[in-house]
């Protein structure tokens, strides 16, 4: 995953850097992380604040408007998180394509909604240790996920148009997340080039099921 402006040319070629691949491990203690319970964290969404999906060499991106109001915050939290964008992992095949691995198991996809704290300016949040906040879930093959549609749709359309694609303004993002309260947290980086040291990390435990044709649109983006 790559932290940039994602309004920009800029962030169209930071995309295409291949993503570090990370376990849900203490490699210092050789324990897991503890799982915590999401009680505490709160996405309010703005209506309309998510603006168009851009397909990008190795992702699809869901870019929110200049004005955008969607905060991210939570006990863990040093401060207020405001949504920058949100992005799609997959990978060959529907099981290997997440980018975090729980006990070194891989899922079919991962989101990230990608946040920056606003007690910076936007451009020089990723200077900070905590300047950066990413929401990570994972999509897993299963039942047909009529919620994830709503934005699988958008991206298919985008493929072909091989043209940005406007969202729906009642598209409600927080339909993309779990049921299930559990979660990690830990410090990182930036999973891409230059892998600045900037960003805190929550990863849902509970994956999102989307059916076999859902993951097969991802696998087929070029």
């Amino acid at each position: 995953m790559s932290i940039v402006d994602t309004k920009s040319e800029e962030a169209d070629s930071q995309a295409e850097h291949p993503s570090r691949l990370r376990y849900i491990r203490d490699e210092a203690q050789q324990s897991f992380i503890e799982a915590l319970r999401a009680s505490s964290i709160k996405l309010k969404y703005n209506e309309g604040d998510c603006h168009e999906v851009v397909v990008l060499p190795t992702t699809w991106m869901l870019r929110t408007n200049d004005d955008c109001k969607t905060t991210f915050t939570a006990s863990h939290l040093p401060a207020e998180f405001r949504l920058l964008q949100i992005h799609g992992h997959w990978g060959e095949s529907a099981d290997c394509g997440s980018e975090h691995s729980i006990d070194y198991r891989q899922f079919s996809g991962e989101i990230h909604f990608v946040f920056w704290n606003t007690n910076y300016e936007l451009e020089d949040a990723s200077n900070h240790p905590d300047g950066m906040a990413v929401l990570a879930v994972f999509l897993t093959e299963g039942k047909y996920n009529h919620d994830y549609a709503h934005i699988s749709g958008v991206i298919l359309e985008a493929v072909n148009n091989k043209a940005p694609v406007s969202v729906p303004r009642n598209f409600d993002l927080t339909k993309l997340l779990p049921e299930g309260s559990d979660y990690v947290f830990y410090e990182g980086s930036l999973t891409t080039p230059p892998y600045t040291e900037c960003v805190l990390w929550t990863v849902m435990l509970e994956p999102v099921e989307v059916s076999v044709n859902q993951v097969l649109l991802l696998l087929g983006i070029k």
